[in-house]
């Protein structure tokens, strides 16, 4: 419990350091701080709720249009949960040019009692649905078979740019099936906004 409340807010792991919220300005002498941005009220709160889901899709689709126009290898994680629903609902326009995938277990480790595999079973699970229903380009990453190792090199730069082992084993998944130099990953938090 504690390692999940270490991350939020102000709190990070280290010993006397917090760490800063974006749009947040610190004064250092008297270790006040105050917000600097937006610098105006929100102008798209007395927004009706109809105009503010027309502007979400028309911004969401103009960005996956840009995405599309200017990078060639675009891929776009999907997942069970509301997030990636909406926005994979929203983005289908443009499934034809987009490569999905999905992260998920061996059919031997989907009854394991890990609430992170039992998470990722319900996603193999749901998007397997999709992928009956819908023609587009998906894959899942599978793992839990396998013997794939990170490099040293790999785990030195994991370890220089995040704090906390999440997910690590799965690098080696994504790379293997996303060789390219240049990959646009695409994640969304539609369902939020």
């Amino acid at each position: 419990q504690a390692s999940r409340i270490s991350f939020n807010l102000t709190k990070s792991p280290y010993l006397g350091i917090k760490s800063l919220l974006p749009n947040i300005s610190v004064e250092l002498m008297s270790k006040s701080t105050q917000r600097f941005f937006p610098r105006s009220d929100n102008k798209y709160n007395k927004l009706d709720e109809g105009s503010k889901f027309e502007l979400v899709e028309k911004l969401w689709k103009g960005q996956l249009s840009h995405y599309v126009e200017n990078y060639d290898n675009l891929v776009f994680s999907i997942t069970a949960g509301s997030d990636s629903r909406v926005s994979f609902s929203m983005a289908k326009d443009f499934k034809d040019k987009i490569r999905f995938f999905t992260y998920a277990p061996s059919d031997s480790n989907d009854s394991s009692d890990s609430y992170f595999i039992k998470t990722l079973s319900i996603d193999k699970n749901v998007v397997s649905q999709f992928v009956r229903d819908i023609d587009f380009n998906h894959k899942f990453l599978i793992f839990g078979d396998d013997n794939k190792v990170l490099t040293e090199e790999e785990v030195y730069v994991l370890n220089k740019n995040t704090v906390k082992a999440h997910g690590r084993f799965l690098l080696k998944h994504y790379n293997d099936s996303f060789p390219e130099n240049e990959v646009m990953h695409i994640r969304a938090n539609l369902l939020e906004i």
